[in-house]
């Protein structure tokens, strides 16, 4: 059974590490309910299919592909199927941003993606 999601976002959120990491199994099926974080996040999945959504825009996200989400964002996000799902959240170098945009990247591949963001640190 996943963690309940107050304990996950405490765990992402409240570390006070530039970078933090998560890896978490969905069973099919499963729905994370509307929540935002205080860290940009790269949102993957390694196995499985998932769909995030936001107010304005949703994205169909298979394997090796990922969302990287701004902090503060409020998203949701439904498992097509189990899902590997990992996230790597990170401190914005920039905290302010203007709500009117969206800062949405789809990753072509997740990891690369990861790669390309840490040099900001």
């Amino acid at each position: 059974m996943p963690r309940p999601l107050e304990k996950f976002l405490a765990e992402m959120d409240e570390v006070p590490w530039a970078v933090v990491s998560s890896a978490t199994d969905y069973p099919e099926g499963w729905y994370i309910a509307p929540h935002a974080h205080a860290k940009h996040q790269l949102i993957y999945a390694i196995e499985g299919v998932m769909v995030v959504y936001t107010a304005a825009s949703q994205w169909t996200v298979p394997p090796s592909r990922g969302i990287w989400m701004p902090s503060g964002q409020v998203h949701s996000i439904r498992c097509v199927g189990p899902v590997k799902l990992r996230a790597h959240g990170r401190i914005s170098a920039t905290a302010k941003r203007d709500p009117r945009r969206e800062h949405f990247r789809a990753a072509e591949r997740a990891d690369q993606e990861l790669g390309r963001h840490q040099g900001a640190l």
